[in-house]
């Protein structure tokens, strides 16, 4: 890698300043020619502090980096936040990489993405290249002799695309045609299509939408688009804590390792209906690899099934003891 690395980069950030040091060490390392750095606004005074501890480490970034800052005042939360981020770098490049602080990536994760935007420039499928295999999310050797595997999930701890692409996106799904998205989901099994349409079906009734990854997986099914991701683990998320809003277990994708990857032969081997659906439950619970990969797909349905009745038999008993202990 050149001592100038030249691919446009995203920084989101909100409220973790432990974080932000580290970032600044591998930006200082690797000296992107432009930086974006977007900083959602304060929900109370403690946000405030934290994001003024974050613009003063800010500072030891390396002046040859040519930094563009954008902050909002006010806070649109983890659903528009991100997307107006990411709107607001595209309005100024073409194409480049987004991360948010608690995602450390390998050294190779950068040479990994510049290669792979200007192979893939002009193939309109593929949607966005990501970095990350962590847990993993698809084992190795189902790569075969290839480096790079094309899903059709997104998966979004590091990752990288161009305008075009990301211009498709809608942060509002619009009612969900049944038949429609069921077609569309034919890389995936029957089952696996049931659960990925109630996953869409539940992201549509929340009032207050604080994600904007689950209208990507929406928009990639329904365009047919798809995910590049790595056969080692480029990126690895640290930000599994009481701070986080989403992230606050730990999960077998936690803190995964990091490696580095030579892309020397670019092609990309396709993921099959077995490899997307077992995904899914890697996506949507607790499972870790060995189990999805190393059982039969109907244990994993069962063990599905019993995760969501507990959930649902837990919400409702706890819904009944509130109703119970107001009228006492």
């Amino acid at each position: 890698m050149s001592d100038v690395y030249k691919v446009p980069i995203l920084l989101i950030l909100f409220n973790r300043p432990k974080y932000t040091s580290k970032t600044i060490q591998y930006l200082n390392m690797i000296k992107p020619k432009s930086l974006y750095i977007h900083i959602d606004g304060p929900k109370n005074q403690e946000d405030q502090d934290k994001i003024n501890e974050i613009e003063i480490m800010l500072k030891d970034l390396d002046n040859d980096i040519n930094v563009t800052f954008k902050k909002n005042n006010t806070n649109l939360g983890c659903g528009l936040g991100p997307v107006s981020a990411i709107d607001w770098f595209f309005e100024n490049e073409d194409h480049g990489i987004i991360f948010e602080d608690d995602v450390v990536p390998d050294n190779s994760f950068f040479e990994y993405c510049a290669i792979l935007l200007e192979k893939y420039r002009d193939k309109k499928n593929i949607f966005m290249i990501s970095g990350d295999n962590g847990g993993p999310m698809v084992p190795s050797d189902l790569f075969e002799n290839h480096k790079i595997m094309a899903i059709d999930i997104p998966i979004i701890w590091g990752w990288a695309t161009w305008r075009d692409r990301w211009n498709k996106y809608k942060f509002q799904i619009e009612k969900i045609n049944l038949i429609n998205t069921f077609k569309n989901l034919k890389k995936f099994y029957f089952f696996e299509r049931i659960v990925i349409i109630n996953y869409f079906l539940r992201a549509t009734k929340k009032r207050d939408i604080d994600f904007w990854d689950i209208q990507l997986f929406y928009m990639l099914v329904m365009n047919n688009d798809q995910c590049l991701i790595p056969s080692l683990n480029l990126v690895k998320n640290i930000g599994f804590d009481g701070d986080a809003t989403h992230t606050k277990e730990v999960i077998s994708r936690s803190f995964s390792e990091t490696h580095e990857i030579k892309i020397v032969n670019h092609d990309y081997i396709k993921s099959n209906k077995s490899i997307n659906s077992r995904m899914i439950y890697l996506i949507t619970t607790q499972m870790n690899s060995n189990q999805v990969y190393n059982k039969f797909i109907l244990s994993l349905r069962l063990n599905y099934f019993y995760t969501r009745y507990t959930y649902y038999f837990n919400s409702l008993k706890s819904k009944i003891n509130k109703t119970l202990s107001r009228r006492g």
